[in-house]
């Protein structure tokens, strides 16, 4: 990034505002990233109810600044009307899903919340660039390594899981080492792509920030964690070589896929299949998803078109999640899937209006990374998707509030639908 300077007499004075901006950026991208003022200000039990009005005054605080900043740029409003109106379309779903939603002062309240942190996304995106939100996400993200890192080694009645099946497996600042593993890999990606893309300094804090989420990798306990990883930096190399040799897209996409096969064959052809996925340190009911999405499943059709609203399912006092509870013998509070959540908060016309969004990020960030072969960072959004993907195997992010994930995705994509040439790309008819 240039920085905006005046100079008086030999003396360039940096704009405070500038530093100001990309401060507030580092610090919402630290909190969205983490779970820590729900950990530190309320409750260490994600179950717990209530939350102190402390927590909910600071998210207001940076939806506010973060619509503010954004929506007072009409250059904005207009290019997203124009270029990417689906994003506009996912930001306001949750909205309109109050007017069948079961529970719809829930879904009310917590449509603002995804609407602010959505659109935290698109701030970070629009006012930045991509080579500068990657330098903020990888700063915030290794801060929220250190952090967990501080709290695991110091304070482990707040770092280290206490459940029977997984107790004293690090945690972080999350309620669930499975979070802070998805919160390694996701500072992963922008950490590598720092390390090789940047200047010495931020190359050196790159390979310190790799350095601490190897160790909290071993640390988590969580195999889903360290696979994820392993994911990313592999879908970083082919990205790689698929932009130097584009010609080379269908072997090297084959060998990729053979390698993860041999993989699978050799886990699967145990004895049985509990031992393979014993090597993982798993159960072949995925620690218990297989029940619960099997459950799940059976809600979705009887509300098949639209589903219950935004975020509106999981509620204790609900018959729907009592039933699911009595018969998996816990209580969920998601479904630990993305595909389910997304049908469980808008049916099939929101996971329709998903799979587009999906798509069209992927094909934009093909183009982007096959137009610009000489940049290395420009491989980056196609590695995003696949992480994306990854992540709502067994976990949910798609529409998640509050969640960097996903507001990541959203203020990524935009950049894309904005760029000139994949524009261009576009219009142009290549047959």
């Amino acid at each position: 990034m240039t920085m905006i300077v005046t100079t008086n007499g030999s003396r360039p004075t940096v704009y405070i505002g500038r530093i100001t901006e990309i401060t507030f950026a580092c610090i919402a991208s630290f909190i969205y990233g983490t779970q820590s003022l729900q950990m530190l200000l309320g409750s260490t039990d994600q179950a717990a109810a209530g939350r102190p009005v402390a927590i909910y005054l600071i998210f207001l605080s940076i939806y506010a600044v973060t619509l503010i900043i954004l929506f007072s740029d009409l250059r904005f409003v207009r290019n997203i009307l124009l270029h990417w109106p689906l994003i506009l379309l996912l930001l306001l779903f949750p909205f309109v899903s109050t007017l069948w939603s079961v529970r719809p002062g829930d879904t009310w309240q917590r449509s603002i919340a995804g609407f602010g942190s959505s659109c935290f996304g698109l701030y970070l995106f629009w006012r930045f660039g991509l080579t500068i939100a990657i330098r903020i996400l990888a700063v915030a993200m290794t801060c929220a390594a250190l952090g967990s890192l501080f709290v695991c080694l110091f304070f482990p009645h707040i770092g280290l899981m206490v459940d029977e099946t997984w107790v004293g497996a690090w945690r972080g600042l999350f309620y669930h080492k499975n979070s802070l593993g998805a919160a390694i890999a996701l500072a992963t990606i922008f950490l590598a792509y720092l390390a090789l893309t940047d200047t010495p300094i931020f190359r050196l804090l790159a390979l310190c920030g790799l350095s601490i989420c190897g160790l909290i990798l071993v640390g988590s306990r969580s195999m889903t964690a360290v696979f994820t990883t392993m994911f990313c930096l592999a879908l970083i190399v082919w990205a790689r070589a698929v932009q130097r040799s584009p010609n080379m897209l269908v072997m090297l996409t084959l060998v990729s896929t053979l390698g993860i096969g041999v993989l699978l064959f050799i886990l699967l052809s145990f004895a049985s299949i509990d031992d393979g996925f014993a090597l993982l340190g798993k159960k072949a009911g995925m620690s218990g998803r297989f029940p619960l999405w099997e459950q799940v499943f059976i809600f979705i059709l009887r509300k098949p078109w639209l589903g219950y609203g935004y975020e509106a399912f999981w509620n204790d006092a609900s018959t729907e999640t009592q039933v699911i509870a009595s018969v998996i013998r816990y209580s969920p509070f998601y479904s630990h899937n993305g595909g389910l959540e997304t049908l469980l908060n808008g049916g099939i016309v929101l996971f329709i209006v998903i799979s587009i969004f999906i798509v069209l990020f992927l094909r934009r960030s093909w183009i982007h990374a096959r137009l610009q072969r000489s940049s290395f960072i420009s491989g980056m959004p196609l590695v995003y998707v696949g992480f994306l993907i990854l992540s709502n195997v067994s976990e949910s992010h798609i529409l998640m509030r509050n969640d960097l994930i996903w507001s990541i995705a959203v203020g990524l994509s935009m950049r894309l639908s904005l760029d000139k040439t994949i524009q261009n790309y576009e219009n142009y008819d290549h047959e």
